[in-house]
């Protein structure tokens, strides 16, 4: 293992049965994203005859990605340790501090869109749903890059952390540096087979990511047993890897996809919806059987126009029918069964509302939110290992000064999406239900005198994830608000009459 070209050999075996297990659930949803081959260059791709796992796939990916990547704003928030706030409040004010973390949490999702992670980000949650595993690559420059499982090799200790990871990828020579080229022979160059430009020269470049005895990383990246660019003593939120998994198991390097719980059901739907459609193609064929001693002249029926006389006899010709509706209507039935789990798996809309004329709005976004709720566990999940990781990483990239980049690193994250989102949600509409069943049954008369505004405003921006500090009044300073009102509209109504008064004394002075 003194290479990572050795490592990766021997890394190989065991990640292989994960790939095939991907390979066999991308032909059932989307074939392009695991190749068959693994390759996308001359692969001829097999259609699937459901469209049921494609439609699932690409839904559950678009939830994902406006969910954990939402394009409204950032989705973690930074918060300064007590430790650090007191030292800061004596020197800024608290509006200024909020500005500066807001100004950074900017830097950090331009640098998201620059980088190109969010163009990327369908590509990630489809890998990570079909074959459960995903590599990140985001460089310290040019945009990021996404690799399929049968790219690299991970492996992990005991308590699921990262100890060492290759990347695999094959490159033109030219791309090498040149001291690299000139110590390379000229039978180094590989074949890479099915290029766009046809058979062409190429060489396997290994990137590695070795973790060390005292923590640490050493990453570098080698070509046919020679090292460059070689960093030492990289800190695992520094490196520019992130090693994303769908689920995550006790003594596994790998993670299992949302695809592979529901591989039986594809499998089973993709083999009667062929049995369909070849039964139907059969049965829709039309072939007249013309009885062989009969005087019906088969030719002459086939050369007659639209009304034409042939001379024959009825009894002479008989028509092939394929008797298998009966049966074609009880695959049909167990068809429709299997899509409707798999609607629901998916959380395709269609699952959610029921057949029938009166279907309420409360109805559909209940049975939603119980669906999206089956995600939870993928939420917290992809929290840790996707949201936090990415951030951490983007975090080193933002181009600020390094005392500057030292605090930012000491500042708390926390993810405001996912799994939070969901609970978030869950007590709003909590909150809501209730205020607006106490109204029903008390009136808003009574409600006004049981319900305080002030807490329930706080209660409904605790909900939405927004800071009301500053924002919502108190109950004592809504009171004051109230009383200088009432004394400027006192003053309103006191100062014509006392103006009149003094007007009439001062006449009754001069007289």
């Amino acid at each position: 293992m003194d290479t990572a070209s050795n490592l990766y050999e021997q890394l190989f075996t065991e990640r292989e049965h994960y790939v095939n297990r991907a390979r066999r659930a991308s032909l059932l949803t989307l074939p392009p994203v695991m190749p068959q081959s693994g390759s996308n260059y001359s692969e001829d791709f097999v259609d699937p005859f459901q469209s049921i796992g494609a439609r699932g796939v690409n839904n559950l990916a678009s939830k994902l990605h406006l969910t954990l990547l939402p394009p409204t704003g950032p989705f973690f928030r930074f918060n300064i340790p007590q430790r650090m706030k007191a030292e800061l409040e004596d020197t800024t004010s608290g509006a200024e501090i909020q500005a500066t973390l807001s100004e950074i949490e900017g830097d950090i999702m331009r640098q998201l869109d620059h980088r190109g992670i969010r163009s990327r980000g369908a590509t990630i949650f489809r890998h990570l749903l079909i074959s459960g595993n995903a590599l990140l690559h985001i460089p310290d420059k040019g945009d990021a890059k996404v690799h399929r499982l049968d790219q690299y090799v991970v492996e992990n200790d005991g308590e699921g952390n990262l100890m060492n990871l290759v990347l695999k990828e094959m490159i033109n020579p030219s791309f090498l540096p040149e001291e690299i080229r000139d110590n390379m022979a000229p039978e180094d160059g590989e074949v890479f087979d099915g290029g766009p430009t046809g058979d062409r020269k190429s060489v396997s470049l290994y990137t590695a990511a070795m973790r060390q005895e005292d923590g640490g990383f050493t990453v570098y990246q080698e070509v046919h047993g020679q090292r460059f660019n070689e960093t030492t003593d990289v800190k695992e939120e520094r490196l520019p890897f992130i090693v994303l998994r769908w689920t995550e198991m006790d003594g596994e390097n790998y993670g299992r996809g949302f695809v592979d719980d529901y591989l039986g059901d594809l499998v089973s739907l993709e083999g009667l919806r062929q049995a369909i459609v070849q039964a139907s193609a059969a049965a829709s064929k039309v072939v007249w059987l013309v009885s062989p001693n009969g005087t019906t002249n088969s030719r002459n029926l086939a050369r007659a126009k639209n009304g034409a006389f042939v001379a024959g006899r009825e009894e002479d010709l008989g028509r092939l029918a394929l008797d298998k509706g009966s049966d074609m209507s009880v695959a049909a039935n167990q068809i429709e069964a299997i899509r409707d789990d798999l609607r629901h798996a998916f959380l395709l809309n269609s699952a959610i509302q029921r057949n029938g004329e009166r279907v309420t709005a409360e109805e559909i976004r209940y049975m939603a939110q119980e669906l999206e709720d089956t995600l939870g566990g993928a939420y917290s999940i992809l929290a840790s290992s996707f949201q936090r990781k990415l951030v951490e990483r983007l975090r080193d990239l933002v181009d600020i000064s390094g005392s500057a980049k030292k605090v930012l690193r000491q500042l708390d994250l926390t993810i405001i999406t996912g799994l939070e989102a969901l609970g978030r949600g869950h007590e709003l509409n909590r909150l809501d239900v209730f205020l607006q069943g106490a109204q029903q049954m008390l009136g808003p008369e009574v409600v006004g005198q049981y319900i305080n505004p002030s807490e329930y405003m706080a209660r409904r921006a605790a909900a939405l994830n927004i800071d009301s500090k500053g924002l919502v009044r108190s109950q004592e300073e809504v009171q004051q608000a109230q009383q200088q009102q009432q004394m400027a509209s006192m003053a309103e109504t006191v100062a014509p009459e006392a103006m009149r008064q003094m007007g009439a004394a001062a006449q009754q002075e001069q007289g």
